[in-house]
C-alpha cells in the first residue's frame, strides 16, 4: 500500500509540474492539491496488499481533472508567432555585401577591380578616339601644307625641270627638319636669291614687299584681317626670337645697361606728371 501511495504522490507531483509549465492558462490556480501522505508514512513497514479500489478511484479523479483542459488550450497557450521572412531589397543588398566581402578576402587582386571593367572600357575607347583624332589632325596639317597650299609636285601642273627640282629639294628639307612644313621651297628660293648680285637682291626684296602690302590691303578690304594675324603677312625670313624674361624683380621704369639706370624723356615727364602728348598739344597751341 505504501508503494502505491508513493507512486500516486510522484504522479501528482509530475502532473503539477506539467501544469505549471503552461503559464498562460488562467485556471491553473484552481487545481486542488491532493492530501499529503504523511498519515500513511507510518504504515511503510506493512505488507503491500496491491492497489485497492479507493486508490484507483482517486487516480481516476485526478486524471479526470486533468482531462478538463483541452489540447487546444495547451496548444494555444504554448504557441508562438510564426517567423516571417520578407524577401525584399535589403536581403539582396546583404547578399551583395557578402559577395563583396568574398571578393575582398580573395587572394586575387584582379577580382577587386572587376566592377571597374566597364569604366575602363569607356575610358579606353575615349583615349583611342583622341589618339586617332590627333593622328588625323597631323595628317591633315601635312596635306594642307604640302599638297593643297603648295601644289608644286602635282602632276597636273606643267612645271619646268628647274621648278620641279626646287620643289623636290624643298620637300627634302621639310622631311629632314631643316625647314617648316610648306616652307621648304621658299627656303630653297631664298638661298638662290642670296647668290645673286646686290642690285638683283634689292629689286627682289622691294617687289616682295609690294606683294605683301597688296595682300594685306586685300585682306583688310575683304574683312579677313585681324591684328593677331599680322605675322602671316610679314616676311617669313625674318624670324623674331622670343624675348627671354629676366628672373627676379625688375624696375617699373627705365632699364639697366652697364650698371647704370637709364631713363627716357617720356618716363621723366611721366614722373613729373606731364606726358608727351600734353607737351605736344601745348606746342601746337602756341603755334
Amino acid at each position: 500500500m505504501a508503494d502505491a501511495n508513493e507512486l500516486l504522490r510522484l504522479l501528482q507531483a509530475h502532473g503539477e509540474q506539467f501544469m505549471t509549465s503552461f503559464s498562460s492558462h488562467p485556471a491553473r490556480s484552481n487545481i486542488k492539491a491532493q492530501p499529503s501522505d504523511t498519515p500513511h508514512s507510518s504504515d511503510e513497514g506493512s505488507e503491500w496488499g496491491g492497489i485497492d479500489q479507493s486508490s484507483q478511484e482517486e487516480e481516476q479523479d485526478s486524471l479526470d481533472e486533468y482531462s478538463d483542459y483541452n489540447d487546444d488550450e495547451f496548444v494555444q497557450g504554448s504557441s508562438t508567432a510564426p517567423h516571417v521572412v520578407i524577401h525584399s531589397e535589403p536581403k539582396a543588398e546583404k547578399s551583395k555585401d557578402h559577395a563583396n566581402g568574398k571578393l575582398f578576402m580573395s587572394p586575387r587582386i584582379s577580382k577587386l577591380r572587376s566592377d571597374k571593367i566597364a569604366e575602363r572600357k569607356i575610358t579606353d575607347e575615349h583615349e583611342t578616339d583622341e589618339r586617332s583624332n590627333i593622328e588625323n589632325d597631323a595628317l591633315l596639317y601635312r596635306l594642307v601644307h604640302t599638297k593643297l597650299l603648295s601644289g608644286s609636285l602635282s602632276s597636273d601642273l606643267e612645271l619646268t625641270h628647274a621648278q620641279r627640282q626646287k620643289a623636290l629639294s624643298g620637300r627634302v628639307l621639310e622631311l629632314s627638319g631643316s625647314a617648316k612644313l610648306g616652307r621648304g621651297e621658299k627656303t630653297v628660293r631664298n638661298e638662290e636669291h642670296n647668290k645673286a648680285s646686290k642690285r638683283v637682291r634689292e629689286g627682289l626684296l622691294s617687289k616682295e614687299k609690294q606683294r605683301r602690302k597688296a595682300r594685306l590691303e586685300e585682306a583688310k578690304n575683304l574683312g579677313n584681317y585681324h591684328p593677331k594675324l599680322k605675322r602671316l603677312f610679314e616676311d617669313s625670313r625674318i624670324e623674331k626670337k622670343p624675348q627671354k624674361r629676366q628672373r627676379g624683380l625688375q624696375m617699373g621704369i627705365g632699364h639697366f645697361s652697364g650698371g647704370t639706370l637709364k631713363l627716357s624723356r617720356d618716363e621723366i615727364d611721366m614722373v613729373h606728371g606731364q606726358s608727351s602728348r600734353q607737351k605736344r598739344s601745348r606746342l601746337h597751341g602756341r603755334r
